[in-house]
Order: C-alpha cells, then sequence, then structure tokens
C-alpha cells in the first residue's frame, strides 16, 4: 500500500471542489455532523493529522455521494 497525499490534494488542485461540499449550509443537511469540528478541520488543515485528514475526506466523499444522489 501507499499513502495518498490527500493534505496536498486537499490543499490543491481538489480545495474548491471539497470547500463547495463542505459549506456550512450543505452539512446542515445531513444529521449527525459535528459541523464544528469539520470546519475547524478544513480551516486548519495545514496543521491537522493523517488520521483527521482522512476523517474530513470521508466526510467530503460522503457529501458527494448523497449530493450525487438526491440532487
Amino acid at each position: 500500500g501507499f499513502i495518498v497525499p490527500l493534505k496536498e490534494w486537499l490543499s490543491g488542485d481538489l480545495h474548491e471542489w471539497a470547500s463547495e461540499l463542505l459549506k456550512t449550509s450543505k452539512l446542515k443537511n445531513i444529521d449527525g455532523f459535528n459541523i464544528k469540528k469539520i470546519n475547524y478541520l478544513w480551516n486548519n488543515l495545514g496543521s491537522a493529522s493523517i488520521d483527521e485528514v482522512y476523517a474530513l475526506w470521508d466526510v467530503i466523499v460522503f457529501q458527494n455521494w448523497y449530493y450525487r444522489s438526491n440532487v
């Protein structure tokens, strides 16, 4: 296996896409998200641990699935 450079991708090429999915207005549509924590992680991506980045990635991928299948 190998480690995917998510932090670099989310700070670069995927930043605009992920920002759209992590808007508070979109996160509020899903019960169970800790919006404050998600916003904190996104705003402090540079200092986030790899585990935090992967947790954030899980939210981004879920949001992408949700909005592609429900909107």
